[in-house]
């Protein structure tokens, strides 16, 4: 059962890893096209961050659910 929480967590990294790289494409993509700067901004960070929390928390949440559900039926 102990093995049960590192196994999900590491298979949500990858939707963790993309909502970051998709986060950090589409805000230099959005700062790039309007500045001219391909260089990282606010603007660029706030993008990235919208696109990285929620898959973020899906990741995370994905491997707690689980474990949450197994605590409960121990006890």
């Amino acid at each position: 059962m102990l093995i049960i929480l590192p196994l999900t967590l590491l298979s949500s990294l990858p939707l963790v890893f993309y909502g970051y790289s998709l986060g950090l494409t589409i805000g230099y993509w959005i700062v790039g096209s309007f500045t001219g700067l391909w260089i990282p901004s606010p603007i660029g960070i706030l993008i990235q961050t919208l696109f990285t929390v929620p898959l973020l928390f899906a990741g995370i949440g994905g491997a707690i659910i689980p474990l949450y559900a197994l605590a409960k039926n121990k006890l």
